[in-house]
């Protein structure tokens, strides 16, 4: 449990490290919608704007890291011909060639001391449909040499019903969609998807110029059979956006969280036993499963830049108090309360995710439990393995005679350890304000 101590930490903190030394670690994403209908197909995607600023440095030409309507109209051809090369459509192994509709800002968090705004950037192009399509393939690269950790999480509307899905990173970045079979039922009326903006968005006009949109992403409603898709992108019964693929993203998520390693790591080394492991990380994955539940449920919404900057003040307190307070304390109530805070850190990556999706608390069309669950156990599944992993490394370690035995971590490495601990926590810390 916190102390006063730490509290007293937590209050002097800005001012010990005055450096700004490090940054929370980015999770590039960005979700699409291909919606093949009977002239064209039109591609809606809901796109991060710091990818943006990253590929083109010139929408920021007042280098305050934000954007503005006047930057996307003075970039747009740039943008245009950035997706040209990077979001790629053929039918039939023909290239189509798009033209770009609507490009709107969405401020999604405001500014403030602890970070810039986090912006949104909604885009439509238009493509023609050629007759008789048998199959639709995708070439998606977007955002990768900057952030070669991007994901774009797609789905494709086959006149107006859901068809398949996909999800495009560096090792997958082709997916190839069958047409769907000759004589299907038409779909229900209302069941064609909402532009990138909502129920209301439209496809841009025939002259080019965007249609009128409702404000604010969304994902697409609709309703089908979803149909095998080639080259590793998806199979019939198994979706590339569902519980499997959230699994490994949580995986994956927590193992390249290092700020979160870094705080598991500060309670391991004050830890007595396996068995106390195991309390320290079922305390910590109760905690912040509870936490990131309810953000991802709407209940809970703090500013992302305040929830980055207090867990790198918890890797701190945690190690502060391994070097004044001893391995004598229990460590769960720790895990437990600092736990909650990881939790709306973890919720503000998948939160990002879920709202692109619709299967946040405003979306439509997708249940929000098997992302959820699916990625809340890769999560508990990542931390598991590195403690475990982390634990006989520690019991391996040379020992002084006047270390207990009952300790995992010998008395030299819990101390050069803390220390490096408390020194990284401060220094994130005061580069998150």
């Amino acid at each position: 449990m916190p102390t006063p101590f730490s509290i007293a930490l937590l209050a002097l903190a800005p001012g010990v490290v005055p450096l700004p030394v490090g940054a929370p670690h980015a999770d590039s994403l960005s979700a699409s919608r291909i919606n093949v209908e009977a002239e064209r197909i039109t591609v809606s995607l809901i796109t991060q704007g710091v990818s943006w600023l990253e590929v083109l440095p010139t929408l920021d030409p007042d280098g305050d890291a934000s954007i503005t309507p006047t930057d996307l109209a003075r970039e747009r051809a740039s943008m245009a011909g950035y997706l040209a090369q990077h979001y790629r459509l053929s039918a039939d192994l023909r290239i189509l060639t798009g033209q770009l509709g609507t490009l709107e800002l969405e401020v999604a968090e405001e500014a403030s001391i602890f970070g810039p705004a986090r912006e949104l950037i909604l885009i439509e192009v238009e493509f023609p449909r050629p007759d008789h399509i048998t199959e639709l393939s995708v070439e998606v690269d977007l955002f990768l040499r900057d952030s070669p950790r991007h994901r774009d999480f797609s789905e494709i509307l086959w006149d107006g019903r859901r068809h398949g899905d996909a999800q495009f990173s560096w090792d997958t970045r082709r997916a190839s969609f069958a047409a769907p079979p000759p004589g299907e039922p038409a779909p229900q009326a209302g069941a064609a998807p909402a532009g990138p903006g909502g129920p209301g968005a439209g496809a841009p006009r025939a002259d080019g110029a965007p249609a009128p949109r409702a404000s604010g992403p969304s994902s697409p409603k609709a309703s089908g059979a979803q149909a095998p898709l080639a080259g590793g992108a998806g199979a019939k019964g198994h979706s590339a956006l569902g519980f499997s693929a959230f699994l490994r993203l949580g995986i994956e998520h927590i193992l390249s969280g290092w700020d979160h390693l870094a705080f598991l790591l500060a309670l391991l080394l004050s830890a007595r036993s396996l068995r106390s492991v195991l309390w320290l990380v079922t305390a910590f994955s109760a905690a912040h499963s509870l936490t990131l539940a309810l953000a991802a449920l709407g209940h809970i919404s703090l500013p992302s830049g305040l929830v980055e900057c207090a867990i790198a003040l918890s890797i701190a307190l945690v190690a502060a108090e391994n070097l004044w307070l001893g391995t004598g304390r229990s460590l769960w109530p720790e895990a437990f309360t600092f736990g909650l805070l990881h939790g709306l850190g973890f919720a503000g990556f998948l939160g990002d995710t879920l709202s692109a999706l619709g299967a946040g608390p405003q979306g439509e069309g997708r249940s929000l439990l098997p992302p959820l669950i699916g990625f809340n156990l890769g999560v508990e599944a990542g931390q598991l393995a590195v403690a475990l992993a982390l634990v006989p490394l520690l019991r391996l370690m040379p020992r002084r005679q006047a270390d207990a035995e009952s300790r995992l971590a010998p008395d030299w490495l819990r101390r050069a350890g803390s220390w490096l601990l408390l020194g990284l926590g401060l220094a994130l810390a005061s580069g998150r304000l």
